[in-house]
């Protein structure tokens, strides 16, 4: 999951426990007073994922 707030990239997280079709929010009271979490105008999109281009290993190169 890639995370977007208000069209900037935040952060991806991959949990190998939820594999398709879950979303939740967290909500973390700081205080002893109640939290209210509310959303205006919420999206959420499936997209086709592709990674990127994993980089090459270096190698060590023998002296002549």
């Amino acid at each position: 999951m890639r995370l977007f707030l208000n069209d900037n990239y935040q952060f991806s997280i991959r949990d190998p426990l939820f594999h398709t079709g879950m979303l939740g929010f967290f909500v973390y009271a700081s205080g002893a007073l109640p939290v209210t979490a509310s959303f205006s105008d919420l999206s959420v999109y499936s997209v086709a994922y592709i990674p990127p281009t994993a980089s090459a290993t270096p190698t060590r190169t023998p002296k002549p």
